[in-house]
């Protein structure tokens, strides 16, 4: 029922039935919605955010709250449409105290890197990856912690111990 809502919704609007399909995982406290430019993951606890975004099988590049506004959907989509990353604004409203990182070990030790004054091409040149593939683990990274920019992320890691203070 809740899954041919959410398709009702989308269909007609954003996309032609076509091209979406909306998975209930039973589970789980989520609801996906694949769209041929991404998924999208419905929770419906905010303390969620970090493990569900961070988990490979899900695949997610958005997520939204269950108890949003049906536009906080269509802005989602529209973020996967344009390429982006989404993290439901109202997350910013949830106490993240008690969060533990769900960021790989790579995504930890670019971090950790950023911190120390590294560069982005200096941070690919020493772990033998290109830098797009830097940017792309800088954007998952900020997508996951929902921090506005890299100084952001640094800043969160430190204050929750996941990293260390910078070195001078």
């Amino acid at each position: 029922m809740l899954a041919e809502g959410i398709k009702e919704v989308l269909v007609g609007t954003l996309f032609n039935e076509s091209e979406i399909t909306v998975n209930i995982d039973k589970d789980a406290t989520h609801t996906l919605v694949d769209t041929y430019v991404g998924t999208l993951v419905i929770i419906d606890d905010p303390k969620m955010m970090i493990r569900t975004f961070c988990d490979n099988t899900l695949m997610a590049k958005a997520i939204v709250l269950s108890t949003s506004d049906s536009l906080v959907i269509y802005d989602a989509i529209g973020s996967l449409q344009d390429g982006n990353y989404f993290i439901d604004p109202a997350f910013e409203h949830v106490d993240q105290e008690g969060i533990e990182s769900t960021l790989t070990d790579r995504q930890v030790e670019i971090l950790q890197l950023f911190a120390d004054g590294v560069t982005t091409e200096k941070v690919a040149k020493d772990l033998g990856l290109s830098t797009e593939t830097i940017r792309t683990h800088t954007k998952r990274i900020l997508a996951v912690l929902n921090a506005k920019t890299r100084t952001h992320a640094v800043a969160i890691s430190v204050a929750n111990g996941w990293i260390q203070q910078p070195k001078s």
